[in-house]
């Protein structure tokens, strides 16, 4: 800004800030207490009012001008999705990896479902995808950046090579179908991204994938800040442990990483060790939970008047959250005793 105007708007913030600091140093703390209460109870109200009343913010969008793009529907999140907005009548381009995928998911959907074999990964698969929908002149409603795998192993079982394609596939393609999508996206228009609460805290046998989802919150914050001048919003959905084939098919993907490390860094950690890992893999199943509440925040991302900005999905979400602003002391501590007695050869000697 000119430096009239520049000048202007640091006095006044000057001129706030002084009248802040002398309202809030003549307050009792009695006075303090109340004060803080009556914002955090009206903070819970309005959490309470969205919980009860969503409908009273949200509407329904029209589904013959509503176009919505989600990746990953070959299974899980983005299958059930494209199946549900279908039912709303949106317009879904399903982006699906597999010819399995993609046959499966057009039988049982209708024709507003356009289903496309698509590698999110391959720039050459978005630059076609681009050049479609830029032919048959759709401008998107929403984007849904869905895809993403899991691979998880500790760091000296996981392998470059896998390091690399979770960050492709989780980060850098959503990156790139992003930066190809964006101008057809509306006004008011949706950009909603999978992130997780891995996202938050960084556990044992998560380094690759918490490194992408980290990276996915990041990319997310930056691109909402971006945009908001366009009038698009951005919004993170980060759920907690899903009932989904990523946590179904974990311990044949474990088994297989370890199968393929270096003798020397199996001998490290012991069979004994390495077969525990395999075993304790299954208890995830009994705390994942329902995929539909995923579905449910998406929808709302999607069509909402008001997104939020994040969605935290699942009883565990909110904890884990909460966990990750606890002192390193305490949860490295915690996390230690959930830790199976079972040490690594070399961590006995």
């Amino acid at each position: 800004p000119p430096p009239i105007k520049r000048t202007r708007t640091l006095l006044l913030v000057g001129k706030m800030t002084a009248l802040a600091k002398n309202f809030f140093s003549k307050l009792s703390l009695s006075q303090w207490v109340a004060g803080t209460s009556g914002v955090f109870s009206a903070f819970l109200l309005y959490q309470g009012f969205k919980k009860v009343f969503p409908s009273y913010l949200s509407f329904k969008a029209a589904g013959d001008s509503k176009v919505v793009v989600i990746s990953g529907c070959d299974t899980g999140f983005g299958n059930l999705l494209a199946k549900r907005l279908d039912k709303d009548g949106y317009e879904v381009i399903a982006l699906c990896l597999t010819e399995n995928g993609c046959r499966e998911l057009s039988a049982s959907c209708s024709k507003r479902v356009q289903v496309h074999q698509f590698d999110i990964s391959k720039q050459e698969d978005i630059d076609e995808l681009k050049k479609v929908l830029t032919a048959q002149q759709r401008k998107i409603w929403a984007l849904v950046n869905n895809a993403g795998i899991a691979r998880t192993a500790h760091i000296e079982a996981t392998s470059m090579e896998a390091f690399r394609q979770t960050m492709e596939v989780n980060l850098f393609g959503h990156i790139a179908i992003t930066q190809a999508l964006l101008p057809l996206i509306s006004r008011g228009g949706r950009i909603v991204n999978m992130a997780s609460v891995a996202g938050r805290i960084s556990a044992a046998m998560m380094c690759s994938y918490s490194c992408s989802k980290f990276a996915m919150q990041a990319f997310s914050d930056c691109l909402r800040r971006e945009l908001n001048v366009f009038g698009i919003n951005v919004s993170t959905i980060a759920p907690g442990f899903m009932k989904t084939p990523i946590i179904a098919n974990q311990t044949d993907r474990l088994r297989a990483m370890w199968d393929a490390v270096p003798r020397e860094t199996y001998d490290r950690y012991g069979k004994e060790f390495i077969e525990n890992l395999f075993n304790r893999i299954p208890n995830l199943d009994a705390i994942a939970e329902d995929p539909q509440m995923v579905v449910q925040a998406y929808v709302h991302a999607i069509g909402a008047k008001t997104p939020q900005s994040r969605y935290q999905v699942g009883r565990s979400a909110p904890f884990i959250v909460w966990f990750s602003m606890l002192p390193d002391s305490i949860t490295d501590g915690l996390m230690r005793m959930t830790r199976s007695p079972i040490l690594p050869v070399a961590a006995r000697l």
